[in-house]
């Protein structure tokens, strides 16, 4: 099966797909005006400013919950895979990657909001809602649906699992078997309450593991900070081919690089905008703006502060293409979460295995509760809406990560990559087609920030159709939308109605200072 697998990775993870991903997260950067820059203080104070609402959850919310599926194994494991891999230059390329996908979690985000429909008390939207009603399409959402819930119900849980169970037998001796029972009933008892469980677990669990985890890799860089200049400048002539010993990596550093990079950070595999669909907010940019932090937080952020505790502390080995190792630092150890642990051994000796294994199991049970919601939501988007498929998604991946579990981590983290792959396909074609109406949403909702509004949505306004979400609202009166002149110029809406966005039973976003609107 193995070799199967392989050769079908070959496929779809060809050095041309890998060009394509970095050629349009580049063209989405240029085509909305380099907003990872422009507006990364503004992501800040939309995710400062949002609210809680009857409906749906509230933004913050929905970064969690997206964070939820981004920090997970590749964040630990991942990244050491694509060290020994590609060398201490695969680092940079994963940072590359990132940086131009902000771009393209900004438009996931962006539409998902755009497209989204109300359930009850939920909202439901993602690649499979978009793909179909943006384009008008309705089998390019349909297949989006049936190769999401392939990749998260079957080829993908087996690798957060996995590394769950390997981490407590390696810290605690606990077999592999009651590892993967632990896990799954777990899920099953939070997966159960539905989006408004995880929504809560997520509020908490996220946040929590990930400021142990950079607490950690504080004390570690800070202990070693006298070789962190020369591990910088290590990673960089690694990336660029420059190193006398690393060199030969080049075309290697790129491949694992940018794909620990997307598998990690989930940028353009359409993923997270499950979770920025749910959100409560006025304009679906606001939301675009809050999920491209997510990226930063996870690659930026914590996948350095992985790389960086096991490059100073020379807890990683390089894998060289024609056999043996480059660089061999830990003889006889496997690639994975391993090199993190001895990198926090070798400060605190005999911490590290419990500490990593208490951090991989938030990240990677989190993205495990993130496949259940992800792929219950495709299954009522293929077959309807009723409330069996949670069961019936629960039951296969409870099943998947049971086994997943148990194997072998080389099968189970190229079923991953396997499906990572056919989501990005996909969804990055969608989003490439998309890309004027992304930049409609954009511009309307600059426009109106630049004169000192809390922006509000309106697509009838912009031209785009079939976002009847957005439409309703309006029509309802639950939005109340900013008033336009004869010239088509914004005005703020009229004194006497409700602040935009203030639905019955909610809560409206702050209306943001004028005197500040225009900086960003």
């Amino acid at each position: 099966m193995q070799g199967v697998v392989d050769f079908l990775n070959g496929i779809v993870w060809n050095q041309w797909f890998i060009f394509a991903i970095v050629v349009v997260g580049a063209g989405f950067t240029v085509a909305f005006g380099f907003l990872q820059v422009r507006h990364f203080r503004l992501m800040w104070r939309e995710l400062r400013e949002s609210a809680r609402a009857a409906t749906g959850i509230a933004p913050v919310q929905a970064l969690l919950i997206s964070l939820s599926a981004r920090l997970g194994t590749g964040n630990i494991a991942g990244v050491a895979t694509a060290i020994a891999m590609g060398g201490p230059g695969a680092v940079v390329w994963m940072w590359i990657a990132a940086l131009l996908g902000m771009a393209t979690a900004f438009a996931e985000g962006t539409l998902a909001q755009a497209f989204k429909e109300r359930r009850g008390s939920e909202y439901h939207g993602g690649p499979g809602f978009y793909l179909s009603r943006g384009t008008g399409i309705n089998g390019f959402g349909v297949a989006y649906a049936v190769v999401i819930t392939l990749a998260f119900g079957i080829f993908i849980p087996g690798t957060q699992s996995n590394s769950i169970t390997q981490v407590f037998e390696g810290a605690w001796h606990i077999p592999t078997w009651l590892g993967s029972l632990i896990v799954v009933g777990l899920m099953v008892l939070i997966s159960a309450g539905g989006v408004k469980r995880f929504a809560t677990f997520s509020d908490w669990a996220v946040p929590f593991a990930a400021g142990i985890y950079c607490l950690t890799a504080v004390v570690v860089l800070v202990a070693n900070a006298a070789v962190i200049p020369s591990m910088i400048q290590l990673m960089f002539a690694s990336a660029f081919g420059s190193d006398a010993a690393l060199g030969g990596l080049l075309g290697t550093a790129v491949a694992w690089g940018v794909k620990r990079g997307v598998y990690s950070n989930e940028a353009g595999e359409g993923t997270a905008a499950h979770a920025a669909a749910a959100a409560h907010t006025t304009h679906p940019a606001k939301q675009g703006l809050i999920q491209s932090l997510g990226v930063f937080i996870d690659t930026i952020m914590l996948c350095s502060a992985t790389a960086l505790m096991m490059l100073v502390t020379d807890s990683y080995n390089v894998v060289d293409p024609d056999g043996g190792f480059l660089v061999e630092h830990l003889p006889g150890t496997p690639s994975g979460a391993a090199f993190p642990q001895a990198a926090v051994d070798s400060l605190l000796p005999g911490v590290g295995g419990s500490l990593i294994a208490v951090i991989v199991f938030f990240f990677a049970f989190t993205t495990l509760l993130y496949y259940v919601f992800t792929v219950e939501m495709n299954l009522k988007r293929l077959l309807g809406d009723r409330k069996v498929w949670r069961w019936v998604t629960i039951a296969v991946i409870s099943v998947v990560a049971l086994y997943g579990g148990m194997q072998k981590s080389e099968l189970v983290w190229a079923l991953g990559d396997l499906g990572v792959g056919l989501n990005t396909w996909v969804n990055m074609t969608g989003l490439v087609v998309l890309t004027p109406v992304t930049l409609k949403i954009l511009n309307d909702y600059r426009k109106q920030r630049k004169q000192g509004l809390n922006p509000s949505f309106d697509p009838r306004r912009l031209g785009i159709e079939r976002a009847v979400f957005w439409e309703e609202e309006v029509d309802s009166g639950r939005l109340t939308l900013n008033d336009l002149d004869a010239a088509g110029e914004y005005l703020p809406a009229r004194p006497d109605a409700a602040p935009a966005g203030q639905a019955a039973g909610a809560v409206a976003d702050e209306t943001p200072d004028p005197g500040r609107a225009g900086g960003d």
